[in-house]
């Protein structure tokens, strides 16, 4: 991870099988290698890009979502122990609707999550952010999803983002 790399609230485990879509002056994808690392290649200089990383699925499904979890979430609606959401990452996470709260319908997918009777959120499974966007506990809500490249004349590296498992608050 570079230097940079947000650690508060964080596993530190690279996320692997994600597709990165760019679109632009060329569109295609690639899908990351088991460690999270990707490249791309073969793109025009001068162009505008986008890089979104999206990933659809997951093995088991529920991987990292529990009980706790909306114990944790419900704690925080009701105001009881605030501070176990006290990571941005982890209030992304608690949003699993896509409306930009947390509330009582987060809670509501996430049980209907974990009894079976959605194998999906309405936000998907996985959120990203770019790894150096100043995310904190103020600015969540507007974090971006995806890196612009404007007049790309150069290799970027550590173009980095932080996967976030929805519905997983406690890592």
């Amino acid at each position: 991870y570079p230097t940079n790399y947000p650690s508060s609230g964080l596993s530190g485990k690279r996320v692997g099988n994600v597709t990165m879509t760019v679109t632009g002056a060329t569109n295609f994808s690639v899908v990351t290698l088991a460690d999270g690392s990707y490249g791309l290649s073969n793109i025009l200089a001068g162009g505008t890009y986008c890089v979104t990383p999206s990933r659809t699925n997951d093995s088991p499904t529920k991987n990292g979502v529990s009980a706790y979890d909306l114990g944790l979430i419900q704690a925080h609606i009701l105001k009881r122990v605030p501070e176990q959401l006290d990571s941005p990452y982890k209030l992304l996470a608690a949003e699993v609707s896509g409306d930009g709260r947390i509330d009582a319908f987060d809670l509501g997918w996430i049980q209907a999550f974990l009894l079976s009777r959605t194998n999906q959120f309405p936000a998907g499974l996985w959120r990203f952010v770019p790894a150096n966007f100043s995310l904190n506990t103020t600015n969540w809500t507007n974090a971006p999803s995806n890196r612009w490249y404007t007049n790309l004349g150069t290799n970027v590296p550590d173009a980095d983002f932080v996967a976030i498992k929805l519905g997983d608050v406690a890592n």
